[in-house]
């Protein structure tokens, strides 16, 4: 009778450990977890953003999204996040996060690149305020101006907030180059959204802040078959570059202010000019911004260059004698003795506003310049080199 006692004993112990040992595993599997470094991007599979790093779209369904926009100096955190939903749609939010019923009436734009999507999209007609109008190239935005249909809200740096208050767009995109700051605009209590397209380093990420865009005006599937013709175009472009035995070397931008600025070697343009089959001077440098240099740092690195990519304007046609008149250093550089200066003309190709749209048109010009058996009949659009 002990024996038997002893062992149904020890078989309880054994049962009593095992339920314990279970207990904790669930209890581990479903306890708390900290949300610290927990990113939005990772709960949702349906992101439907696949080169930018600035932001990304979550499908909710039913036409709804969430468009949720990453702090540049942590890429984890959430820097803004808002809901958008179609207006036939009956949405309520469970939290107090911005929700905003799609297309939009009216909007504001402040850079370049903002404009060019509203076309791109054909949503020039919602636009009510923009910056800097003297830049502005597009004619339908340049007559809606004129008209009264837009006024400026900004120039010089300066905001005007009270003529904001009395234009009261439903929503501004604004670029927020000090994160830190308030924007001066803040005090007029608009609803604001941060465009941060300008710090992508790769070029179709860059151009895939379309979709961004689109999100506001319901054009999303629209910006989508837009992009994806750019990625197709860009990619068949880029292997066609890979195939090359040769790379000539590229220098880029001109001195300016006691500085010369050039792009990191992580950069936008360092990336474009690798796919064009280019090898940049500062390919190894690790920043992705521009980076200033002292004039004789620049000519002992890049005196030998094959190529020197430049973005500017002139009156009238660019030439060597234009170029050389700045500063007497130019000369020395062998893509100046070679008549290898590939020129930009920023005011008459619209550089900066349509560039940033169009990688897979910049990559060709680059191409066609470095290679020039690869594209014989092509047409450059924004580089050329100076006859």
């Amino acid at each position: 009778m002990k024996v038997l006692s002893s062992l149904f004993s020890k078989a309880f112990r054994v049962l009593s450990m095992i339920i314990l040992l279970v207990v904790l595993v669930i209890s581990g599997c479903n306890g708390p977890q900290s949300s610290a470094g927990k990113s939005d991007e990772n709960l949702s599979p349906k992101g439907i953003v696949r080169y930018a790093h600035g932001f990304n779209i979550l499908d909710q369904g039913n036409g709804t999204y969430r468009l949720l926009i990453f702090n540049p100096e942590t890429p984890k955190e959430v820097f803004f996040s808002c809901t958008l939903v179609p207006k036939s749609n009956d949405f309520k939010s469970n939290n107090d996060e911005l929700t905003l019923q799609v297309p939009i009436d009216s909007v504001a734009v402040f850079s370049a690149t903002q404009l060019s999507s509203m076309a791109i999209l054909n949503q020039l007609d919602r636009v009510v305020g923009v910056s800097e109008a003297r830049y502005i190239t597009n004619p339908i935005m340049k007559q809606r101006i004129e008209e009264g249909k837009a006024v400026e809200l900004g120039n010089n740096g300066a905001f005007f907030v009270e003529r904001t208050l009395a234009l009261h767009p439903q929503v501004i995109f604004y670029s927020p180059y000090q994160l830190n700051e308030a924007h001066p605009l803040a005090a007029s209590h608009q609803i604001m959204i941060p465009f941060l397209d300008f710090l992508e380093t790769n070029p179709l990420g860059r151009a895939e802040w379309i979709k961004f865009t689109a999100l506001f005006f319901g054009q999303l599937p629209k910006a989508d078959s837009l992009f994806n013709t750019m990625v197709q175009s860009y990619d068949s472009l880029k292997k066609l570059a890979a195939s090359v035995d040769y790379r000539p070397t590229v220098m880029s931008d001109k001195y300016f202010a006691d500085q010369w600025y050039v792009p990191g070697g992580q950069s936008y343009m360092a990336m474009m000019i690798a796919d064009a089959g280019g090898d940049y001077i500062w390919r190894d440098d690790p920043h992705n911004a521009s980076i200033p240099l002292n004039l004789e740092t620049v000519l002992s690195k890049a005196s030998h260059a094959d190529f020197w990519r430049i973005v500017g304007s002139y009156e009238g046609d660019p030439s060597y004698e234009k170029l050389g008149s700045e500063n007497e250093f130019y000369s020395h550089f062998d893509a100046f003795k070679n008549r290898k200066v590939l020129f930009c003309d920023s005011r008459k190709t619209g550089y900066f506003e349509q560039g940033p749209l169009q990688p897979q048109v910049q990559l060709a010009d680059l191409i066609h310049a470095f290679h020039p058996e690869l594209l014989p009949d092509y047409k450059p659009v924004y580089y050329k080199l100076i006859p």
